[in-house]
């Protein structure tokens, strides 16, 4: 099945990208994070939280779905205003990329991020993230894409302090991988 790469459509959307975001949370961190973080990070969100998150990335072109027919399997959200900490002025963050754990390994992820990369502003210099150290999945994938190291730090996720890895990578009109960016 051809997978497609696409702006949230619907508050079906963004329901979707939580269940997808549960199912790669609960597998890729089941060796980082205790039971009781598991269970709260992968919680069911509540109907009003979806709405105002809807309201939010609705109009926002770094928050991209990936879907085969009717399903989202993967998204990608990048931010250029409101970001973390560790993010500069002149920075963008992905702030998440997940993709369903029955699609991991079928490329879904690199078009994400790609499709979140060529929406940010072409003003913005590198594109940050940060993830638990011991995500192993997350950092292998984001190594592989070009992104370095810039700091190691502790991260607070549920309440546990947590050993996280900021990873940087410069933002360019060409692309690594070969695809050219559309960057606005």
């Amino acid at each position: 099945m051809t997978t497609a790469v696409r702006g949230v459509e619907s508050v079906e959307d963004v329901w979707a990208a939580e269940d997808v975001n549960r199912a790669a949370w609960r597998t890729a961190f089941a060796d980082v994070f205790s039971p009781h973080v598991l269970a709260t990070g992968g919680a069911a969100a509540s109907e009003p939280y979806i709405r105002s998150r809807y309201a939010v990335v609705r109009d926002h072109p770094g928050f991209v779905v990936a879907t085969e027919g009717d399903d989202v399997v993967g998204y990608a959200y990048a931010a250029w205003t409101d970001t973390s900490r560790f993010v500069d002025d002149d920075e963008a963050e992905l702030v998440e990329l997940y993709v369903h754990p029955d699609h991991w390994g079928q490329g879904i992820g690199t078009r994400l991020l790609a499709a979140a990369e060529a929406a940010v502003p072409a003003d913005r210099t590198s594109l940050v993230l940060a993830t638990p150290a011991g995500n192993d999945i997350g950092r292998s994938f984001y190594e592989s894409r070009g992104f370095t190291v810039r700091e190691r730090r502790a991260g607070d996720v549920g309440g546990e302090v947590v050993p996280t890895v900021v990873f940087a990578r410069a933002l360019s009109e060409n692309q690594d991988d070969g695809s050219a960016s559309t960057r606005a």
